[in-house]
């Protein structure tokens, strides 16, 4: 392993702890699309039963977006995830990212 992935190996967190310290937005540092995260339900700093899964694919692909899938699918322990910062679902950015998908696939 290179220091560099051994630094971004140390700020991964776990949805656990996203949630504990009222983080709502995660993302895999693997996943291609910069827009694609989850964002969780918290409720007093407890996960909620449902991540709803934003990637602006997601409407050709599975005809919604977002995608809401129970926090029973995932390893809530592991700690793969980093904040999402980039646009919400539903923004100006993220729907212009939707159209030119859209665009690729006509």
């Amino acid at each position: 392993m290179t220091t560099e992935s051994l630094n971004r190996k140390n700020t991964l967190i776990s949805i656990e702890e996203a949630a504990s310290s009222g983080i709502k937005r995660l993302k895999k540092p693997i996943w291609q699309s910069k827009y694609a995260h989850i964002e969780l339900e918290i409720f007093d700093k407890v996960l909620g039963a449902w991540i709803k899964f934003y990637d602006p694919s997601n409407k050709m692909i599975n005809g919604r977006d977002p995608v809401e899938l129970s926090c029973l699918t995932l390893e809530l322990s592991a700690r793969a995830w980093e904040p999402y910062e980039g646009p919400a679902g539903g923004s100006k950015e993220y729907k212009l990212e939707q159209e030119k998908l859209k665009s690729l696939t006509l």
